[in-house]
């Protein structure tokens, strides 16, 4: 690039006061940069320094103007030079995906932060549903693929195991549990229990666990948001029965009473959601990987 070089000569000129020493520095020949010098004087019809015995080579108060917006110049060309350089890391594409609420909230963020860092140039789209709204977007090619819980099979789509997160009952600071000490729901007394409101995989899966193993519910609260149930957890004697990393990102989490479902435990089976006659791009391969790998991390967070 010819006007960037003469802006580079220009600059060493400048900072070095020399034109032998500017031509080291640039590596190029003495005679070469003064021909630069004088041809970017003749296109500014100005001189940009002043030459002679005893003087030396000094910038006039033309070359000090232009010497600043000549590092401006050189300056941005570097960094869009740099940023462009970064999109040619990773893969290239785009994709869409969809993950359950749950998802969204707690091990999402981490791991788009980090496929976007490794991918940077990926067009990345998140839809938020339930999973039986996912899975019919799968099956219809509307999505790369999702992440939801999935307990009966799917005409046109397949699942495969992405994560088993066990359960908690989740109280508020009235409770009497001792925090992260395993409990026997059947053991306790009646619960006043919030739940998302049918049809709900997650919700499906809790009932049939709390009929098989005779746990008694008083109250039941229906609610679809978990911000709003955890309020009013924390305000109340009203309890949840959450998976896995429900409560990360949540302003609540140190006003709650965490204890693992135990004899036996509670576990809620994420799958990804494929569509059955075609493979999982790249793309969507390295996402997942992301989220696998920002999963863990929740599991083994302590909350």
């Amino acid at each position: 690039m010819r006007s960037l070089q003469e802006l580079r000569v220009f600059v060493a000129v400048y900072e070095e006061g020399s034109f032998t020493a500017a031509a080291a520095r640039e590596h190029a020949t003495q005679s070469g940069v003064s021909h630069h010098i004088q041809k970017l004087e003749s296109q500014l019809e100005t001189p940009l320094f002043l030459r002679g015995a005893g003087v030396g080579v000094k910038p006039t108060p033309a070359g000090n103007v232009f010497y600043r917006y000549a590092l401006e110049a050189i300056r941005k060309y570097e960094s869009a030079m740099i940023s462009v350089l970064d999109f040619g890391r990773g893969l290239h594409g785009e994709i869409t995906v969809g993950l359950i609420p749950t998802i969204n909230r707690s091990i999402l963020p981490g791991a788009v932060v980090e496929f976007m860092r490794m991918h940077p140039n990926v067009n990345l789209a998140i839809v938020e549903d339930l999973s039986r709204g996912l899975v019919a977007r799968v099956r219809e090619g509307e999505l790369g693929f999702a992440l939801g819980v999935v307990t009966v099979p799917a005409a046109g789509v397949r699942c495969r195991p992405f994560a088993r997160w066990p359960c908690s009952l989740v109280s508020g600071r009235q409770s009497p549990l001792t925090p992260m000490r395993p409990v026997r729901l059947a053991e306790l007394p009646a619960l006043h229990l919030i739940a998302a409101r049918s049809p709900n995989a997650v919700r499906a899966a809790i009932e049939a666990y709390l009929a098989v193993n005779g746990v008694e519910v008083e109250r039941l609260l229906e609610l679809d948001s978990i911000d709003a149930t955890l309020g009013i957890i924390s305000e109340s004697q009203w309890s949840s029965i959450l998976p896995g990393p429900s409560l990360i990102n949540s302003r609540n989490a140190g006003e709650l009473i965490l204890n693992p479902i135990t004899d036996p435990p509670l576990f809620v089976d994420i799958v990804v959601i494929e569509r059955f006659r075609e493979p999982l791009t790249p793309i969507a391969s390295a996402f997942i990987e992301a989220l696998q790998q920002q999963n863990q991390q929740s599991l083994n967070k302590e909350l």
